[in-house]
């Protein structure tokens, strides 16, 4: 398949959100994965485990309210 027909198909079919670095604080301070609570913030992200992490609460929020 044509690559440049693929990526027109992806662009025109998705919605992209480019997000920072969410885990500033961690990473200072050496926590690649983890933030300064210690939660993995890449494995906070099911709906019971949002609470967890402020950056991904955060995120999440943004989301659902540009969703609207």
């Amino acid at each position: 398949a044509d690559n440049s027909i693929s990526i027109t198909i992806v662009q025109e079919n998705f919605d992209w959100l480019i997000v920072p670095m969410a885990n500033p604080d961690g990473v200072v301070h050496g926590n690649s994965r983890t933030n300064m609570k210690g939660y993995d913030i890449n494995r906070c992200w099911m709906k019971n485990m949002v609470f967890l992490s402020s950056e991904v609460e955060s995120i999440d929020n943004y989301i659902m309210e540009i969703k609207k």
